[in-house]
C-alpha cells in the first residue's frame, strides 16, 4: 500500500472525499501513522493550508517518536529516543 511505502506525515482530503469512506481514510492514516487534514475545498488559502500542514506534521512526528520509545520500554532518556 502506498501509505506504508512512502509513510506520509499528513494526508490532505476535502471534506467531501473524506465523507465517501471515513473509515478507509482513518485506517490509511493509522497504518501510516499520519495525521488527516480535512479541508473545505481545493480552493483553500495557501497560508491556512500551510499552518494546518505544519501543525499536523508536528503531531505526526510526536506520535511516531512516542511509538519508537514508549515509556514502558525502559530506555533511558539520554538515549537516541530523546533526540529523535
Amino acid at each position: 500500500m502506498m501509505t506504508l511505502r512512502y509513510r506520509p506525515l499528513v494526508l490532505v482530503l476535502t471534506h467531501d472525499v473524506y465523507a465517501c469512506d471515513p473509515l478507509k481514510f482513518e485506517g490509511l492514516a493509522l497504518e501510516a501513522r499520519a495525521k488527516l487534514v480535512r479541508i473545505e475545498s481545493e480552493d483553500v488559502d495557501f497560508a491556512d493550508l500551510g499552518a494546518m500542514l505544519s501543525a499536523a506534521a508536528v503531531q505526526a512526528r510526536e506520535i511516531r517518536a512516542d511509538e519508537a520509545c514508549p515509556p514502558s520500554s525502559g530506555v533511558p532518556l539520554a538515549t537516541s529516543c530523546q533526540t529523535k
